[in-house]
């Protein structure tokens, strides 16, 4: 072996290594299925056509009850790939996808959809129906062909509307309401599935600081107490610092590193997926760590053309700047 593959087979089996710190899966290219996984990837590959890039490579995550896992990464890394993977809307063409320790190939498509409920960016609800009647959309899983409701399925759909602060709104048509409004219909439509899995394609992406603030607050609390094992792609490094109990990031269609949020999260690993510089404060308030991005000095145009304001001006004193 020359030695520039034996530097090459050093650096891989040393990334190996320390994603197996943080993720038991990658332990080995043999090893089992981890048995409290409530939904386990491995070394998953798919792309949307045989002509086609691979949209995700070599894939391997796992997500835990209890817990909220961010998936971050540029745009085009294959976020909502992995998605649409793990729930069997994109044929996967290598690799092992467990639902609660089954192979996902041998659970039919009724069972997946009582087990896994999904929030995307936006939600399209079509003619006037009301926001309890979207909610209990969510129980159509459990229901039968005609799909009538049961007593069951009423005291879930009235206890999650308390739950999602939706009760005032009930009887008012869903395209009434406001983004932020609407985006809380399908995340309550989604609890009311009573779900094992509950996986959130950037749902907060278009809301403002608050309807965002209390959407998160809603998914952070069914998860503590329905033991709920959430999966979201997230937009905003900083909300993954506050929020977020476990981390990957993805590029290029890899998981180039995971784990807990302060050992990944780090300036290094942060500039080498999203191509900025990254400064690193601590929060007053939180006392969670701070992001704050800039271009890099390579990509900053017209450098002689910019205003810059004077290093002594006390900015405090004018709180507009």
């Amino acid at each position: 072996m020359d030695q520039s593959r034996k530097i090459a087979k050093h650096k891989s089996e040393e990334q190996h290594s320390r994603l197996s710190e943080h993720n038991p899966a990658l332990a080995s290219p043999e090893s089992k299925p981890s048995p409290d996984a409530a939904l386990e990837a491995t070394s998953l590959s798919a792309r949307y056509g045989p002509r086609e890039n691979w949209s995700i490579s070599d894939v391997t995550i796992a997500l835990y009850p209890g817990e909220l896992l961010a998936v971050i990464g540029p745009n085009g890394a294959g976020k909502t790939s992995l998605i649409r993977a793990i729930t069997g809307l994109l044929p996967i063409e290598h690799g092992d996808i467990r639902i609660l320790g089954t192979p996902i190939a041998k659970t039919n498509r009724r069972s997946i959809a009582k087990l896994i409920a999904v929030v995307p960016q936006q939600s399209q609800i079509a003619f006037e129906f009301s926001v309890q009647q979207v909610v209990a959309m969510g129980r159509a899983p459990h229901q039968g062909s005609m799909l009538v409701p049961s007593k069951i399925d009423e005291e879930t759909v009235n206890s999650v509307l308390e739950r999602t602060n939706l009760s005032h709104l009930a009887n008012k048509p869903v395209s009434q309401l406001s983004g932020g409004e609407q985006q809380r219909v399908a995340i309550a439509r989604a609890i009311a599935q009573q779900p094992k899995i509950l996986i959130l394609d950037e749902a907060t992406a278009h809301l403002d600081i608050h309807q965002k603030m209390e959407l998160i607050e809603i998914v952070k609390t069914e998860i503590h107490q329905n033991n709920l094992a959430c999966l979201a792609i997230m937009h905003d490094i900083n909300d993954v610092s506050l929020h977020a109990n476990r981390v990957a990031i993805l590029n290029k269609g890899r998981i180039t590193s995971q784990g807990q949020v302060n050992q990944i999260m780090t300036a290094n690993n942060l500039q080498l997926a999203f191509d900025v510089d990254i400064d690193i404060a601590t929060s007053e308030f939180s006392k969670t760590r701070v992001f704050i991005p800039s271009l890099p000095q390579k990509n900053r145009h017209n450098q002689t053309t910019t205003k810059k304001l004077p290093q002594d001006l006390d900015y405090s004193a004018n709180p507009s700047l």
